[in-house]
């Protein structure tokens, strides 16, 4: 039920304009509490304008109603975020409470905030664990409190704020212009550069995360630097800067995506696990044996010295690092007893996924090698023929089509025997697609519970269960008590011949449509929408959702009203939190969203993005309507458009499983271009 509120409130509070006006539910960073905290028989309401509030104990107890006029008038304030649950906070709330009742005399307030009920006010402020005391100055977060939790070292912590003369130390964050940037960039081994607007919220409220890593990487000799982007325009642009704050890492001037934390502990931990070498250099045969990776791959480069391709390899492993394990050797008898030339880069599977039907190491010995082609070589060498997709290497199984077998899979000492004996039944089958784009991958039911509830299985009560993603659909193998070789070959056929059709999650088709609105679920789609050759406007809500609510009745008269004039004009309305969408719409950013399907454009759908008025709404579709389409142009183009709906069936099964590799390898190429020209 807290969930339910929560949402609805979220629902009600954002902007209605369509196209995504309400986020759909996620998880909360904090849950809710219902432990009891101790507080005082009679607290105090403080009167503070037209609103109350709470003193316990000397300390004010915030809440989001109060918390904006409460902090922002105030020239200094410390807050405590804490949980009820909390251990470290029910030790501090003595020393807390005794420290505001002295600084109080003071006129310099201390407040709390509980951030288990108070979940969205404790993100806004990047709050990450219990208690965190925050500093703020007229409403604005200045830094964290880091120092002693006694009464003691609060006081003097506020009284040093408080002083007149206080004025905040020197920025450690170096600003960069259009001027200097190119020098900065060139000359560290490795910045952090934050492109921001002074305008926007999130720069603000990383402002002081950022300063603090600042100061604390300066003597690790790890600069962070920022840009105005409004300013400095061609810079941003010149580093694909969509949005604000974008942050970049530069190595020697070149380039890199941060895909980092934005708190300061965390970027500092990120960066320093940055300055580190991306390749361990080993020195003995063991060195790298014993440190090969155990479920993934192990990429080893045997140089002779620092050679051109030794840069290139480095260059490449940055790029991965933290992907795959990378390691190089300059002695040349470490290549000997691999049986490979110094100047090779080699890959190695890890041994537990080891089968006769393929080769366990690969090799490149391509002096001339750039860091593109490195990178490209692992990519293409990092799966093996049936081996263990999990949520940390997912991004390496985005091949379609793609075979995956749910069951149990757990690669500890004590349960390899039972994984591997599924995994081998699998091999059996996959061993005829070597060399062709079907990809097979087993994976852990419970890690990949999301796509067994997709697929249906989750009332299986199988202990393995078989599905099959393309690039827009997914198919389920029927469970068997007994999980066979012959049993995925024979699902693989049947796809191959088109006998297996495409599973979606949808509600039940209902026996009869009443209204003019039509109740859409994914398995009437093409009968109600898809294959009717009149235009269609579709509108995707949540039941959750405050705004769908409100736009309902608008939707329904547009209906009413315009199909009396359109005959060749069909309104649906699907929800889009208990059936699959299909596959031709975009991704749903959020409810509600409305889409117009041409009638013979059904692969083209266009989204509204107006206001949710009855005018705006029916001129929209006016504007796109085929209505003045004669009934021979209409029916010729759907019957065109009919031609070309998907089926999977054996002829475009082949094409995706035979489809050349060149294109892929190309579209890599052309990846790597774009970054390399930044």
């Amino acid at each position: 039920m807290k969930v339910f509120v929560t949402l609805l409130a979220l629902c009600l509070s954002l902007n209605p304009v369509l196209g995504g006006g309400d986020d759909g539910p996620g998880d909360p960073e904090f849950s809710a509490n219902d432990g009891d905290l101790e507080s005082p028989v009679n607290p105090l309401e403080v009167p503070q304008g037209n609103y109350h509030v709470i003193e316990d104990e000397g300390v004010y107890v915030l809440n989001r109603d109060t918390f904006a006029h409460f902090v922002m008038p105030k020239p200094l304030v410390l807050v405590e975020f804490y949980a009820p649950w909390c251990g470290h906070c029910k030790k501090l709330e003595p020393e807390y409470s005794k420290a505001a009742k002295k600084l109080k005399d003071d006129g310099i307030p201390l407040a709390k905030v509980d951030a288990s009920k108070e979940s969205e006010l404790a993100k806004e402020y990047m709050v990450q664990g219990f208690p965190t005391l925050t500093l703020f100055r007229n409403g604005v977060k200045i830094e964290d409190y880091d120092g002693g939790r006694t009464a003691k070292d609060i006081i003097e912590y506020m009284q040093r704020q408080n002083d007149p003369d206080w004025k905040p130390p020197p920025s450690a964050v170096v600003t960069l212009t259009a001027d200097n940037f190119t020098k900065f960039i060139k000359e560290q081994k490795l910045s952090l550069v934050e492109f921001y607007a002074p305008w926007c919220k999130h720069c603000k409220q990383i402002e002081p995360e950022y300063e603090g890593a600042a100061a604390d990487l300066k003597e690790w000799g790890i600069p962070l630097a920022k840009v105005d982007g409004t300013r400095e325009k061609e810079l941003a642009d010149q580093y694909g800067v969509g949005g604000w704050p974008t942050l970049k890492m530069f190595r020697k001037g070149r380039v890199y995506e941060y895909n980092g934390p934005r708190e300061k502990e965390n970027i500092i931990n990120f960066m320093k696990e940055q300055s580190k070498p991306p390749s361990e250099e080993k020195n003995n045969l063991l060195g790298i044996t014993n440190n090969m990776d155990r479920l993934e791959i192990s990429v080893v480069g045997f140089f002779k010295g620092k050679s051109d391709l030794f840069d290139e390899y480095i260059v490449a492993a940055n790029e991965m690092r933290g992907t795959f394990k990378f390691m190089h050797t300059f002695d040349e008898s470490i290549a000997t007893s691999f049986k490979l030339p110094q100047e090779t880069i080699a890959v190695f599977q890890p041994e537990i996924f080891h089968s006769e039907f393929e080769n366990s190491t690969f090799s490149l010995s391509k002096k001339s090698a750039t860091y593109k082609e490195i990178i490209q070589f692992v990519r293409r060498n990092s799966v093996p023929l049936v081996g263990q997709r999990t949520k940390k290497n997912a991004f390496k199984y985005t091949e379609r089509p793609l075979v995956v077998i749910y069951y149990d899979v757990n690669y500890d000492h004590q349960y390899v025997k039972d994984t591997q004996f599924i995994r081998k039944k699998v091999l059996e089958v996959a061993k005829n697609f070597l060399g062709s784009n079907l990809k097979f991958a087993i994976s852990n039911e419970e890690e990949y519970e999301e796509e067994i509830k997709a697929l249906g299985f989750e009332d299986s009560g199988e202990d393995v269960n078989v599905g099959c993603f393309t690039e827009k659909q997914k198919f389920r193998m029927k469970a068997t008590s007994e999980f066979e070789t012959e049993d995925l070959s024979q699902f693989i056929d049947d796809l191959r011949t088109g006998k297996v059709k495409p599973y979606m999650k949808s509600l039940p088709v209902p026996k009869a449509q009443e209204g003019i609105v039509k109740k859409i679920v994914a398995n009437n789609y093409d009968d109600e929408i898809h294959k009717v050759k009149k235009d269609a406007v579709i509108f995707f809500h949540a039941p959750w959702c405050g705004h769908c609510k409100e736009f309902d009745p608008v939707f329904k008269k547009v209906a009413k009203k315009m199909s009396k004039n359109n005959e060749n004009l069909v309104f649906g309305k699907m929800d889009g939190t208990t059936n699959d969408i299909p596959y031709m719409f975009p991704p749903l950013k959020g409810y509600p969203t409305v889409f117009f399907l041409s009638a013979y454009e059904k692969f083209d759908p266009i989204q509204y993005q107006g206001d949710r008025s009855y005018k705006s709404v029916k001129d929209w579709i006016n504007r796109h309507s085929s209505i003045f389409l004669t009934e021979e142009e209409r029916t010729g183009q759907a019957a065109s458009e009919e031609e070309e709906i998907e089926s999977f069936t054996s002829e475009n099964f082949e094409d995706d499983v035979h489809k050349p590799r060149e294109e892929e390898d190309q579209a890599e190429e052309e990846e790597q271009k774009e970054k390399d020209e930044l």
